[in-house]
């Protein structure tokens, strides 16, 4: 169970420390401190009211509005009442929350603001996870909640404020100083430091305080004292904790926390008490800013830690599924659609729906909570979040579609066949899968697919369903080659009957982008069927038998007894990538002891590994995708695992498909892997980290990859963020069956991809990035009219540097040109020049708040930098 009062044990110790001191300060009236030794009213103790308030986690959001309105009225008061006090809060969404409901609240609060007597902290929207979190909507918690404190109250937070997240990714002092943020507090997961510089692996730092530490320090000076009258004859106790600290400024937080409040009368009146003791430390009610400076200057030179700060609650890498899921694919929808808004903006002269893209992202920067993403919430906030996630996904059905509608409008789509329109929101040209639903009369036995150069791909009908006994409509793949970055291409599709006869489109079906972005979810009990697989064209080299798959490029081996794979040869270099002996794909039940709640992972040795298949048969055989589910029953719970294989796309697919019905259970798929990893590295928000292969369970997000110097894999995914690489392998925590504080998490139906992506040769990590965001950012169809025009592709940009990708470009926040974010991904520093597809009027970089740090060089359509190595850096343009 999540010992959750610690934050409140650790800040009220702190808030009666200084009654602690100044009791033992009079005891020891009578003796003068040693000369080597400073006076005790030379040392001054900070305290920082401020609540920590949890929006949701026992209770439900309409509750949560509550505890801050409440909170935030009895903080006014005691601005109103106490001349000295001031109070501390994170948050901008609590703010934001006063402003729409209690207006006459809020205006007392601005003005409190603007008199210094309100200190905003955190400067983020919520206080989010700070693992799961993907890096662009890192960037966004401080994007939008420091603007929201800049545009309200005229000031913005340089103090961070995550005092309960559940661990902090090392990529995250950049994120922050280039957000205004130049300190930070935690108390999970430091290094046992009081203060110290926190350094990413960009170089970037930050001042860090770890209250936990501070905290350790004092409880082993006071250990055993249970009542006040043991607090006389501590005076060598206090002396050994003032030594150990070594600083003259300390800063500490008063609250009741978790369910709000803040500091209570009676801690006002205990610190009013010992303010008017002598030989004592000062007691100054101050701002955090203005302490932590205090706290900083008192340091000196600080050490500097240049590392993650996790881990703790391994568990909640892998607890409710469904919002990691949600998250994951809206994160990535929030960017998609973005670009799709800009492109159409620059081609079509669309209008840019700044508004509802802000109000979305709003919504999935709430989820982000630290006890909503990580999964440690009861059952009805999930039903909340759902809602929240509805809201936001609808708004981006009707921002994509309508920008993806402008798009096409700037292409020339006249030609012979069915015109097809492919977006790629990826800053690079690739090729690679597209879907598209056509009616026809019946369904074709042949699809050809045809760019405007003439080169021609197959396609493949992959299902269909029977409407109105009339006619099919047909679920097509093909592959689109070449799409240009950022940008689409127009392709055109013939479908032929058995006769050979060209078969016209009697119409397309707008598919929701949801089932887009989220592929390896599969429609049971409708009208959809599966078309049976063909026989493999004499030559063909892309086929599948229930004993395994082959393409061009690998070669499957399956066990049909177990349905494991026992061997994964990559052709070219002739390697085989699974063990001899061991089986891949393979899926783990592991019970899990002691309990089974969100927090902890306390897996057994107690695994039953599914390796008798109700099922192993062929889903598709080419041309296109080749494909073959294995199927497994245990008790109440189903499992489908899907292994496909593409015509010349070199990663591997796998889809599980769960109907979950386990308790106090975990399920993990496991990949032996033949190659010496030492070491596994794995992607973190906008950066990613090296450490010893082992049995740690890991928050990797969209990939983790085992390499050694002459070869390796990564592991990509689209919605799980648990992984170990114990004993050789990956092992990716699919699901999991906590029973609190939701007693039935996660029960239902689940599905998630994950690739296998084989490399020759060491790790090269923008290359790995570049996959998982591709099977994280599929290829967007639409079937349009013919119509004539000028092109038949656009693009808004493209990048010379493989390691410099474009993750983010909109309209800027204040509406003056675009904003473009290109990171680092390969660890190495490089030129890049990024050229636009019309000449720039102006440039100018900017931090991750967009303000202006300086000059950009241009020339025409060029706009050149230097990125150093893991850098992030933002750019406006106007073009």
């Amino acid at each position: 169970m999540r010992p959750r009062s610690d934050i409140v044990v650790l800040t009220r110790f702190l808030a009666v420390l200084p009654l602690v001191v100044g009791l033992v300060a009079r005891a020891e009236e009578p003796q003068a401190a040693p000369a080597s030794q400073p006076s005790l009213n030379e040392y001054t103790i900070h305290v920082m009211p401020q609540s920590h308030m949890d929006p949701v986690w026992r209770w439900r959001l309409y509750e949560g509005y509550d505890l801050v309105h409440d909170t935030f009225a009895q903080a006014i008061r005691f601005v109103d009442e106490r001349e000295s006090f001031i109070f501390n809060q994170s948050s901008a969404w609590m703010f934001e929350l006063i402003e729409r409901t209690d207006p006459e609240l809020f205006a007392k609060i601005d003005k409190a603001v603007r008199a210094g007597r309100w200190c905003v902290v955190g400067g983020s929207w919520v206080e989010a996870d700070q693992n799961l979190t993907g890096g662009e909507a890192m960037v966004r918690q401080y994007l939008y909640g420091q603007r929201y404190f800049r545009d309200k109250f005229g000031v913005q937070a340089t103090v961070g404020w995550n005092v309960d997240s559940f661990g902090h990714a090392w990529s995250l002092p950049q994120i922050m100083r280039k957000s205004g943020i130049d300190s930070n507090v935690i108390t999970r997961c430091g290094p046992g430091k009081i203060i110290y510089t926190w350094q990413g692996p960009d170089g970037s730092g930050v001042t860090c305080v770890d209250v936990r530490a501070l905290i350790n320090i004092a409880g082993k000076a006071f250990k055993g004292i249970k009542s006040p009258a043991q607090i006389f004859g501590m005076a060598p106790r206090l002396r050994q904790v003032l030594d150990e600290i070594g600083l003259k400024h300390l800063c500490a937080a008063t609250v009741v926390g978790d369910h709000g409040g803040g500091p209570t009368r009676q801690e006002l009146g205990i610190l009013d008490a010992v303010g008017q003791m002598k030989n004592m430390p000062k007691v100054v009610i101050d701002r955090a800013d203005r302490a932590f400076k205090a706290m900083t200057e008192s340091a000196g030179e600080l050490p500097v830690y240049r590392d993650q700060q996790n881990y703790t609650y391994e568990g909640c890498y892998s607890s409710q599924m469904e919002v990691k899921r949600r998250n994951r694919m809206d994160e990535q929808w929030l960017a998609t659609a973005e670009k799709a808004c800009a492109l159409a903006g620059v081609f079509a002269s669309a209008e840019y729906p700044a508004e509802a893209l802000r109000q979305a992202w709003r919504h999935v920067l709430f989820n982000q909570f630290h006890d909503i993403l990580p999964g440690s919430s009861i059952r009805r906030v999930y039903e909340d979040v759902d809602v929240t996630y509805d809201q936001a996904e609808a708004a981006l059905q009707d921002i994509t579609e309508s920008a993806l509608s402008g798009l096409t409008r700037a292409l020339a789509t006249k030609g012979e066949g069915q015109a097809l329109v492919v977006y790629n929101p990826l800053s690079w040209k690739r090729s690679d899968l597209a879907w598209v639903i056509l009616d026809y009369q019946t369904v074709p036995t042949t699809v050809r697919v045809r760019d405007a150069e003439g080169r021609v791909v197959a396609g493949q009908v992959v299902s269909h369903m029977k409407i109105y006994e009339s006619f099919e409509r047909c679920k097509i793949v093909f592959v689109a080659r070449d799409v240009p970055p950022v940008g689409a291409r127009v392709y055109w599709l013939e479908a032929l009957s058995k006769s050979g006869r060209s078969m016209r489109a009697l119409d397309d079906f707008s598919v929701p982008i949801t089932e887009e972005l989220y592929k390896a979810y599969r429609e049971k009990g409708t009208y959809w069927r599966e078309s049976p697989p063909a026989k493999a064209a004499e030559g063909a080299t892309l086929r599948a038998d229930k004993a395994g798959l082959e393409s061009d490029l690998y070669r499957v081996t399956l066990d049909e007894k177990t349905g494991h794979v026992t061997g994964l040869v990559e052709k070219r270099s002739d390697r085989q990538l699974v063990p001899e002996g061991q089986a891949g794909n393979r899926l783990e039940l592991i019970a899990e002891g002691g309990g089974s709640d969100a927090w902890e992972l306390r897996l057994t040795d107690n695994v039953v590994v599914l390796d008798a298949p109700t099922d192993v048969k062929v889903v598709a055989n080419g041309p296109v995708q080749a494909v073959v589910q294995v199927s497994y029953a245990r008790g109440g719970s189903i499992f489908e695992q899907r292994i496909a294989l593409y015509d010349g796309i070199d990663r591997i697919d796998m889809t599980n498909q769960t109907e979950w019905r386990e308790r106090q259970t975990a399920l993990k798929v496991r990949w032996p892997v033949a190659v010496a990893a030492k070491e596994a590295t794995w992607e973190i928000p906008y950066a990613w980290i090296r450490k010893p292969v082992g049995r740690q369970e890991v928050p990797a997000q969209r990939w983790l990859d085992l390499s050694d110097e002459r070869y390796g894999l990564s592991m990509l995914n689209d919605g799980r963020y648990g992984h170990d690489t114990k004993d050789g392998t990956i092992g990716i925590t699919l699901l999991r069956s906590t029973t609190s504080p939701d007693p039935v998490a996660d029960v239902g139906q689940h599905a998630v991809t994950y690739s296998l992506w084989p490399h020759a040769g060491g790790l090269d990590p923008a290359q790995t990035v570049r996959r998982a965001a591709e099977l994280n950012a599929p290829l967007m169809t639409r079937a349009v009219e013919a119509r004539e025009g000028e092109r038949t592709s656009i693009s808004l940009l493209e990048v010379d540097a493989a390691g410099a990708i474009v993750s983010a470009c909109k309209r800027a926040y204040d509406g003056k040109g675009w904003v473009i974010r290109v990171w680092e991904t390969s660890g190495k520093a490089m030129p890049v020049t990024v050229t636009f597809c019309r000449a720039i009027k102006t440039a100018q970089e900017t931090n991750l708040l967009e303000d202006r740090v300086g000059a950009a060089v241009t020339s025409g359509a060029a706009l050149t930098f230097k990125l150093a190595p893991h850098e992030i850096k933002t750019f406006r343009v106007e073009l």
